[in-house]
């Protein structure tokens, strides 16, 4: 009888801790592959996400959300720290959790792929190893600061991309929006802007590159190499460092002013035509607007 009774007994706690962890995997969302799928909630929206994965010093991490404002931070870490937030305007529906998943050996993706209906509005903050390369394949808008890896982003939308303390190769490809890139070192900078504005403080790098379709170019303490910079539809302005050495030639229909001090000014083949020398002048920088003022001006810090 007490054999019986041990049989049954055991037989109850196993199905216990059977159905206890069918709830725990079911709260915790965890799926196979080394990735994080965050389960939905009753309402059919996904839980935010609150999650760290560890990964080496200098990690590869692809991002990806049409509809996130990312903010991506570096420390001096060995993990990457994902924090989503989302907030939802009415019914929503169709929500993709975010995925966290291990690509490779160094390859984080962070992302989703989605068709939702509905208004909201999600952020995920990021933070990452200081060596960490970035990949943005799209989202809504960004902020970035104290990388020392190279990025390569890409946002569409009407929001803003913000850089800044960027110490490593940068490119950027924003649709409709308002690009600002500040105290940035690099051996390269590549802007493209369908739609918005660029705006440049403190830019040092071997390359140059600049080009927006409709919007104003500024930017100060400029040291550049080589490159081009272009509007199709707007002004340009560049205030370079005293330690600026490049030849810039200007090509505009439009008004072109030269601020002193400026060691040489020359005329090109047309009025539309000019060379503004900076410092021993042994670069070539090219900078064109078809509809628009060119300002250029030296000294700068």
């Amino acid at each position: 009888m007490d054999s019986r009774r041990a049989t049954v007994l055991a037989g109850l706690v196993a199905a216990e801790l059977v159905v206890l962890g069918m709830i725990f995997s079911s709260l915790h969302g965890f799926s196979h592959h080394g990735s994080i799928a965050v389960a939905s909630t009753s309402s059919g929206i996904p839980s935010d996400v609150h999650t760290t994965i560890s990964t080496s010093q200098a990690p590869s991490i692809i991002l990806r959300d049409d509809d996130a404002h990312f903010q991506i931070h570096t420390a001096p870490i060995g993990y990457i720290r994902v924090d989503e937030t989302t907030t939802t305007d009415g019914e929503v529906s169709g929500i993709a959790p975010l995925s966290v998943e291990h690509r490779s050996y160094n390859t984080i993706y962070i992302g989703r792929h989605e068709d939702y209906s509905g208004t909201m509005h999600r952020d995920i903050a990021i933070v990452v190893p200081l060596a960490a390369t970035i990949e943005v394949d799209d989202c809504k808008s960004l902020t970035m600061s104290d990388l020392s890896g190279p990025a390569t982003i890409k946002c569409s939308g009407e929001e803003p991309v913000a850089v800044s303390d960027q110490h490593g190769a940068l490119q950027v490809k924003n649709d409709d929006g308002r690009v600002s890139i500040a105290n940035m070192t690099g051996d390269r900078l590549e802007v493209t802007n369908d739609n918005g504005s660029v705006e440049l403080t403190d830019v040092r790098t071997n390359v140059l590159t600049i080009k927006t379709d409709d919007g104003h170019i500024a930017g100060t303490g400029i040291v550049a190499g080589s490159g081009s910079v272009q509007s199709d539809d707007g002004n340009v302005s560049l205030t370079f460092a005293w330690r600026a050495n490049v030849t810039v030639a200007v090509k505009s229909d439009a008004t072109i002013t030269a601020v002193p001090p400026l060691q040489l000014v020359q005329f090109g083949d047309s009025n539309s035509e000019r060379q503004v020398r900076f410092g021993a002048g042994d670069g070539r920088l090219d900078v064109k607007t078809d509809d628009g003022s060119v300002t250029l001006a030296g000294g700068g810090v």
